[in-house]
């Protein structure tokens, strides 16, 4: 909804008038943080579009008061202009009015209203949702996320081949596919990439990086310049080996994080210093830990400096490397 109403306007107001609510904030960071899907998406799907206009007053406000609108009262242009989607800028309030949504029969696009969560764990938010289509004539199978997805997917095909006369793509088939496993128009499943994320989070609270001013002196500060140095290090090997798969440590990680964020700027950067795109892999999800330790210990034995730190029980697990 909050993509949909965007507008050129929005990409030259104030962050704190422009930024949606906290909640929003952070699927939009977890799918920044899958910057091929992202940048193909913005490019792709026509309600996207806008977003990639205003990614840059997300980014440029990290360096100036993100900190400031984050934990300050939003401000009333802020929640005029959310307030046009239809929806409350409290998340809890809007969690109150939202019961259920339409969602248009894969067969025969008649409209069918579904419950969010139902006792049985057939709702639209839970893993089993399945629903069968209101129009009686339909003879089509249950509505699922599957079925819907496939739907997305025939249209998408469709629609490519109606506009080129052909279907290209730059990518694997089944790497492609994996942009369908959900019903929404996002080739990224955000619920999880958010989990993944929130994941990342819990890591980095438990070495206390996001407590308030733990950075602020210059002692404190040189943990950040050190792993942007790493960081650097680590795309001169990824560079040096692009067929090898690698796995970064946490603090690499967060300075891989950060980059992504600044959207073309991540993009532009990685052609001219790496010479190809660099995406984060979401294969990493389905590796056990013990596979990801020794992918991080051959990432070591290859490049033992800079890149290379021991770490603790903690940072080994496998939500120490997230995607």
């Amino acid at each position: 909804m909050w993509c949909e109403k965007l507008n050129e306007g929005d990409c030259t107001s104030p962050a704190e008038d422009a930024l949606p609510p906290l909640d929003v904030l952070m699927v939009w960071h977890a799918y920044m943080l899958n910057p091929r899907w992202y940048a193909e998406d913005c490019t792709r799907i026509t309600s996207l579009k806008a977003l990639s206009d205003f990614t840059p007053v997300f980014s440029n406000s990290f360096s100036s008061n993100l900190n400031e609108i984050l934990t300050s009262e939003p401000t009333p242009s802020r929640i005029a202009r959310w307030k046009e989607t239809g929806t409350p800028f409290d998340l809890l309030q809007e969690i109150d009015i939202w019961k259920s949504r339409i969602v248009l029969c894969p067969k025969c696009k008649h409209p069918t209203t579904t419950p969010y969560i139902t006792p049985e764990g057939t709702g639209f938010f839970q893993p089993n949702f399945s629903i069968k289509c209101s129009n009686e004539k339909c003879m089509g199978p249950p509505i699922t996320k599957m079925t819907l997805g496939a739907r997305r997917f025939v249209e998408d095909l469709a629609r490519t081949s109606a506009e080129s006369g052909e279907v290209a793509s730059s990518l694997p088939i089944m790497k492609m596919m994996t942009a369908y496993e959900g019903c929404y128009v996002f080739s990224v499943e955000l619920v999880g990439a958010v989990i993944r994320q929130g994941s990342f989070v819990t890591k980095m609270h438990d070495l206390q990086w996001t407590q308030p001013h733990f950075f602020d002196s210059k002692e404190d500060e040189v943990a950040l310049q050190h792993s942007i140095a790493r960081y650097h290090a680590f795309l001169d090997l990824m560079s040096a080996s692009p067929v090898s798969f690698y796995v970064p440590t946490l603090d690499i990680d967060l300075a891989w994080h950060t980059h992504q964020l600044l959207g073309k700027t991540y993009h532009d950067d990685c052609l001219r210093h790496v010479g190809r795109f660099i995406d984060q892999s979401r294969k990493i999800r389905y590796r056990q830990p013990s596979t990801l330790l020794v992918e991080l210990g051959r990432t070591a034995t290859i490049y033992p400096t800079p890149t290379a730190v021991a770490l603790s029980p903690e940072q080994q697990s496998v939500n120490a490397y997230p995607v």
